[in-house]
């Protein structure tokens, strides 16, 4: 078993550096061929007192953009949260394949 802490739109063919570099990683974990692999894609990670300054600026205006229905996929979740259900994932899904968790499917576990 591998699981992947990745992000919302990774892809190794993106032109944003980062998705493509999140992409890239979930490419090279597949090539592994391990029995059971999870991926988890949460959108924004919410630090808490942690963040830096344009990371609140950049949750509040994410926030405000989901209460209207705008990027939902890249809905913030907290660090504790994440952590947990990739925790309950890890243990909910065993069988053998492949498993792409994205936000919503994060929250659902």
């Amino acid at each position: 078993t591998f699981v992947l802490l990745s992000a919302a739109g990774a892809n190794a063919k993106s032109s944003l550096f980062y998705m493509r570099l999140k992409g890239e990683a979930e490419e090279g974990v597949r090539a592994l061929s391990f029995e059971r692999t999870l991926f988890f894609r949460p959108g924004m990670i919410d630090r808490g007192v942690k963040a830096r300054g344009n990371e609140r600026i950049s949750m509040a205006i994410l926030r405000a953009l989901n209460r209207i229905g705008l990027f939902k996929r890249q809905a913030p979740i907290a660090v504790e949260t994440l952590a947990r259900q990739m925790i309950r994932g890890e243990a909910r899904l065993r069988d053998a394949g492949e498993y792409v968790l994205a936000a919503r499917a994060l929250l659902d576990l």
